[in-house]
């Protein structure tokens, strides 16, 4: 990895810093001693026991303990990447990515596209079933060939068909309930009017003979 400058420096250090192991490549730009700055990140990672990563110019240093068989760091593994080679992957990917997304979408609007109108035109019927079944004009003949559909919109015509053909019948059968009870009132308002005026002719009569 060092000598394919996939990273830059490999290092081992104890709590005092010492080199414990690195890299077999020495160097000032390859594998070159903890700087400052990473001396000082170095003794950060050692009192808190927990990762760090410093940015330096064109390189990121990653820093991580390495504990003991009780979680105490007993040294610390340190890692220094260049960025160039990271970047490059980076737009690399981007690239990759940007590809992929503008090709998805090619065929995203294609299939929209042919669905939309293999959607299209059953919803229309549809909706305008439900318009007509509002005001009771509703056909169950508009709907066979969509419902003749394997699909949820062909089950949708099916179930909306069978819930219109019930609601119409119950309608049917609600004007013909209505019908009869009216019927049936207008026949009692008949024979309460004659009841009425019976009694009435006939208090009429008692009277006449109370005058007489």
């Amino acid at each position: 990895l060092l000598s394919g400058g996939d990273i830059n420096a490999i290092w081992v250090l104890s709590p005092e810093l010492k080199n414990i192991a690195y890299g077999s490549i020495l160097g000032s730009s390859v594998n070159a001693e903890p700087t400052v700055k990473e001396q000082g990140a170095l003794q950060t990672v050692f009192e808190r026991n927990e990762t760090s990563s410093i940015l330096d110019g064109n390189q990121i240093t990653v820093m991580t303990p390495v504990p003991d068989n009780v979680g105490k760091a007993i040294g610390v593994a340190m890692v220094r990447l260049p960025l160039d080679q990271m970047n490059q992957a980076r737009h690399h990917q981007i690239k990759i990515a940007v590809i992929v997304a503008i090709g998805a979408l090619i065929i995203g609007v294609a299939i929209a596209f042919v669905v939309a109108r293999r959607i299209t035109t059953p919803v229309e019927k549809i909706s305008t079933a439900a318009v007509a079944m509002q005001k009771g004009e509703f056909d169950p003949r508009s709907l066979v060939e969509v419902s003749k559909r394997t699909d949820e919109i062909g089950q949708l015509a099916t179930v909306f068909s069978t819930m219109a053909e019930e609601v119409s019948a119950r309608q049917d059968y609600l004007d013909a309930l209505v019908k009869e009870r009216t019927i049936e009132l207008e026949a009692k308002n008949s024979e309460l009017e004659k009841t009425q005026q019976q009694v009435h002719d006939e208090l009429m009569v008692a009277q006449t003979m109370q005058i007489s």
